[in-house]
């Protein structure tokens, strides 16, 4: 029925005005005393099928209008990953902004949105893939991060005391070290120093 409505030609009511003259022209000419019936009739039935025209233009423009809204509300949750600016969907989808701000009340409390207060007004921020992407990668960094810095204040550590164990054993080595004898090993030609030895 709906479907009936909506597909109702403008020119509706130019055939409706041209059968009810028809009709009271005729009725006029055969029978004058129902001529105010007719003229009663023809207005009922102008009356309300421009009734049902202009609810199915009111009707028509209010789905143009959601589909404008709608369209511009996914044109700007793309374009700006999930922030909304109501003056912006209002100018995008050319709707008044108190009935988009009313759209995106609604809207941000059935799909977990959050009011976000700014100086220009409220603006809104809704669950955005790119936004829970680069979330998921800072929660992932930050867990590699946490993970990885007690191994790092260890690593610190173990150099510092490689350091000092250093420094401890060249201090042992300069002490330790065997008084150095002046000995001469240079022998003179002609003799045999492993005889003298037995």
């Amino acid at each position: 029925m709906t479907n009936m409505t909506l597909s109702l030609p403008k020119d509706f009511i130019v055939v409706l005005a041209a059968i009810s003259a028809g009709s009271i022209g005729i009725s006029s000419y055969l029978n004058p005393s129902l001529v105010p019936t007719f003229l009663a009739g023809s207005g009922g039935l102008l009356a309300g099928s421009s009734l049902m025209l202009s609810a199915a233009s009111k009707k028509e423009e209010e789905l143009l209008e959601s589909a404008r809204v709608s369209n511009s509300f996914k044109f700007l949750y793309d374009i700006n990953k999930g922030i909304i600016s109501p003056d912006q969907l209002s100018y995008h989808a050319n709707v008044e902004l108190s009935q988009i701000i009313l759209f995106l009340d609604v809207l941000a409390d059935e799909q977990n949105g959050q009011r976000i207060p700014t100086e220009r007004g409220i603006i809104y921020s809704f669950p955005h893939p790119d936004n829970a992407l680069s979330k998921l990668t800072d929660n992932a960094k930050n867990w590699a991060d946490a993970q990885q810095q007690p191994l790092l204040s260890q690593l610190q550590g173990l150099q510092t005391k490689f350091n000092q164990l250093l420094v401890y054993q060249q201090q042992l080595t300069t002490k330790q070290q065997p008084p150095r004898s002046e000995t001469n090993f240079n022998i003179p030609e002609g003799i045999d120093p492993w005889k003298s030895l037995l």
